[in-house]
């Protein structure tokens, strides 16, 4: 670890086992930040004269910014400071990927934090108990990183920009109240009563639904300390960070809340496509492609699983996310159930009124073992899972959620009347195709209808069929 020392500005390396008292910033990155590279062209020249080139970088915003950071850590007793714009070598990969695994922890270790407001004017002017105040619209409890630094130090102070308190994060009690109606953060864990990890893991996700990053990847690699996760940077990975962010989860914890997610207008992204959206077919992946789809999923409980069943571990494979879910089948709206189409009841729960409701999500059949989720755009809750229930046609099931996306062919039946029949969806491949894009009568899967739909006559080969990605 590095650490800047408040009283000299110079960076000293320090070993992990012999690591002093220090204090941590907080902050949100301008366009005037200063380098490790550049901190080391200003140490022993302070407050000695200053060439052209040191001069400009004492003129930075961002240098200013540490030495206030440095200044209140001496006041406080304190003789070390750490600053992630400084400390850091980002010209390192490898320094940079353990940085950023080690980040969570080296805030939660820190004796004291600081987080300094930059657009929040002297706390003498500003009154955060007004719903319009500056600190409800500060910048700081709009981005990634700070979740982090406000949910893992046990001692936070709050700054406006002229470095005059605002306040702590425990207190006075009515400070930390404004700082749960900001954030959405439970107060008993801005307190320190509750463990982040004693939450389930949907309730922490919501946290960082309203959040932004500068880098696409960033959105899953500054929640991996809130998850104990640790994993590679992969810059340049995309959405597919927050994905690995999630199976890296499932293989700490059964607490099936992951899957608590919706679809809503305001995702965005591959797999929350507009069309997608108006599609009551649309199929997607059983985890989320953004933080954001766990808008709605706060208050969620995980549940022990039932003892009626051998449990089984999940790991990501090349067919996809083998997982054990309670299956119901879905009814029509004549109660009839539906041959593909299955609820699977999670093992958590949601106080809905006066009573607590799994959640349950839409998954569609696409082979033997194979299933897809069905988007869906808002919460459907069902009563909780009794033992006693289960049956052949419904109960614990091991499937594997199907790798999203994948190529699919739509085959529009001749359906009489229309109503009866709807485009039907099979993973692509491995069924061949005709050159022009549709089945071969040979290779043709049998075709799967509603159960009730008895008497709708299927023609023997598709009329059209459509090849889409």
């Amino acid at each position: 670890m590095r650490l800047l020392d408040a009283r000299k500005l110079e960076l000293v390396d320090v070993r992990d086992d012999d690591i002093p008292r220090y204090a941590i910033l907080s902050h949100t990155w301008g366009d005037d930040e200063v380098t490790l590279q550049e901190m080391r062209r200003m140490e022993s020249k302070i407050p000695q004269a200053l060439n052209k080139q040191k001069q400009q970088i004492a003129d930075k915003r961002g240098f200013a910014k540490i030495k206030s950071a440095a200044a209140m850590a001496v006041r406080r007793g304190l003789n070390f400071l750490w600053v992630d714009t400084c400390c850091i070598d980002k010209m390192s990969s490898s320094e940079l990927s353990e940085a950023i695994n080690s980040m969570y922890l080296w805030y939660k270790q820190a004796a004291e934090c600081y987080a300094i407001l930059s657009d929040v004017d002297p706390a003498a002017l500003d009154n955060w108990k007004r719903p319009n105040s500056q600190l409800r619209l500060s910048r700081w409890f709009t981005r990634g990183w700070t979740l982090q630094e406000l949910i893992a130090p046990s001692q936070l102070y709050f700054f406006a920009a002229d470095w005059s308190l605002l306040g702590q994060k425990q207190s006075p009690k009515s400070f930390t109240q404004v700082l749960s109606e900001i954030t959405g953060i439970e107060i008993e864990v801005l307190n320190g009563r509750v463990d982040p990890a004693q939450l389930s893991v949907a309730t922490r996700m919501k946290w960082a639904a309203s959040r932004q990053t500068t880098r696409l990847e960033d959105t899953a690699y500054c929640l991996m300390g809130l998850f104990q996760v640790n994993m590679p940077l992969l810059y340049g990975e995309g959405h597919r960070a927050f994905a690995r962010l999630q199976e890296e989860i499932i293989q700490r914890t059964d607490d099936q809340s992951l899957f608590a997610w919706s679809s809503s207008s305001s995702s965005s992204g591959p797999s929350a496509a507009d069309d997608d959206l108006d599609d009551p077919d649309a199929l997607c992946g059983l985890l989320a492609a953004r933080p954001v789809e766990f808008q709605d999923a706060g208050g969620m409980q995980p549940l022990p699983p039932l003892p009626v069943y051998a449990s089984a571990p999940s790991t990501m494979t090349n067919l996809g996310l083998p997982v054990q879910l309670y299956l119901r089948p879905i009814q029509d709206h004549e109660g009839v159930p539906m041959e593909e189409d299955y609820y699977a009841i999670l093992d958590c729960v949601v106080r809905v009124g006066g009573s607590y409701l799994c959640l349950a999500i839409p998954l569609r059949r696409l082979s033997m073992d194979q299933f897809a989720r069905l988007r869906n755009r808002s919460h459907k809750f069902l009563a909780p899972i009794q033992s006693e229930l289960q049956s052949e046609s419904q109960g614990y099931r091991t499937l594997t959620s199907a790798k999203i996306p994948f190529t699919i062919i739509s085959l529009r039946s001749a359906c009489h009347p229309p109503t009866q029949c709807r485009p039907r969806t099979f993973p692509y491949p491995p069924y061949p195709l005709h050159p022009l894009g549709l089945l071969t009568q040979a290779d043709r899967p049998p075709t799967r209808q509603r159960a009730h739909a008895t008497n709708s006559s299927m023609p023997s080969r598709p009329v059209d069929g459509t090849l889409t990605r």
